[in-house]
Order: C-alpha cells, then structure tokens, then sequence
C-alpha cells in the first residue's frame, strides 16, 4: 500500500507544486513542497539510503528506495528540509513509519515537507510529478496485499540536489545543448567538456547530477546565463 507524506490516504496541502515557477533564482521545482502536518511517513517500504545533512540548499535529508507498486522500477523518494530525523542509513522501514518531523533546513522559507520522486537509469535520474504519483498509487486495488518489498539501495552521490544552489546538468526536451544550473543560473556545454566532465565524475566513482526530459528550452529560456 502507498501512502501520503503524511501517512494517510488523502491528499495534503501543497505550498508549491512541482513544475515551473516565477520568482527566486530557478524556474523549475522538481518536487512538491506539501504543509499542514508533523511527522514524516514513509510512503513505502523501503531501505533508507540517506539520513542526515544534505547540503546548504536541502538542509536535512532523508532519502528511501523502493520498490514502485505499478512499475515495479526502483523508486527514490526524497524528503528536503527535515526538522529532526528518527531513522539512519541502512535501516528497513515500513509504509506509514515516522521517518522524522517536519522543519525548514537548507534554503527554505517556512516549515515544509519537499518530496521529489526520482528513477534512475544509465546514471542518471528523470523526476515525477509527486501529485500526479501519489494519485496513482495511494488507492491500492482491492485485491493487493503484501505490499512492496525493500530493495537494495541504489548508491548516489549526497551533491546530486537540484535546488538553485547546487549543481546540476540537463538537457531542455526540446533541445540538444547540454547545460549546466548553478545558483539559479545556466551555462551551456560543449560536447568536448561533457566529455571531460563525464569522465571526472566516472574518475571520482560518482555519478553525474544530470536531469534529463524535465525541462524545455523554453523554461531555460527563463533562467538568467552565467
């Protein structure tokens, strides 16, 4: 069974949605900030794969893997901003557990629950709607039972946050030039120093930040060059 952040099987506040955005320094929020509860639940079970400071941007983290009930992919679902956290790294959690409380860690304006759904595949992830995910899957055919299983963790590196502050790579859906986002701005790449960039990345055993079929070329459009 999927639940909601906040354990229950209805919808929660949400303060921003996922997709793109006027105002701050990047033009696109590649989770859903959700509002009006507490305590953090799992949405599945899982393996807790991250349980503490992220960076300057997510402030606290805690990220699970999971097995995706529909698609029976490995799913990565990240909470931003934890107030305080009670699970580590490693431990097995069950759908509904309190992974933590709710806080505003990291660059945000106000206590929030940011959620980001991510997939991985060829060292790279592509994100979700977290809305649009949750509808699909918190109302469990009424012949489910068992629920997901947890599953091996996939390894990322902790510098793989796509907030203004961080770096990231994408690719516009409607474009071929490679660009670099850094503190809500972007920076084309040539072939020759995607090239280079990937290798350093592969050198250092990390895999890169690169978000891929999440933006148009008309978002970027948006996004003042560095």
């Amino acid at each position: 069974m999927t639940r909601y952040p906040h354990g229950g099987t209805t919808a929660p506040i949400v303060a921003s949605p996922y997709g793109p955005r006027r105002g701050g320094a990047f033009s696109f929020h590649y989770g859903t900030d959700f509002v009006g509860y507490d305590e953090l639940k799992s949405v599945l079970p899982g393996t807790v794969t991250h349980a503490g400071w992220l960076n300057s941007a997510a402030g606290n983290a805690i990220v699970v893997d999971s097995r995706d009930p529909l698609s029976g992919r490995t799913v990565t679902v990240c909470r931003f901003h934890v107030g305080a956290i009670a699970v580590r790294k490693g431990q097995t959690v069950l759908e509904g557990q309190t992974l933590g409380r709710m806080g505003f860690t990291g660059n945000a304006t106000g206590p929030c629950d940011h959620v980001e759904i991510r997939y991985w595949a060829g060292g790279a992830y592509t994100t979700e709607n977290p809305t649009e995910w949750f509808a699909a899957r918190v109302r469990p055919p009424s012949s489910a039972g068992g629920g997901a299983q947890p599953v091996v963790p996939t390894p990322k590196p902790p510098e793989q946050e796509d907030d203004p502050m961080a770096r990231i790579f994408t690719k516009p859906k409607d474009g071929s030039t490679v660009y670099e986002l850094k503190d809500g701005r972007k920076r084309g790449i040539t072939n020759v120093e995607w090239t280079v960039i990937k290798a350093a990345y592969a050198a250092a055993g990390e895999k890169v930040p690169y978000a891929r079929n999440v933006v148009t070329a008309a978002d970027l459009a948006r996004i003042p060059d560095a």
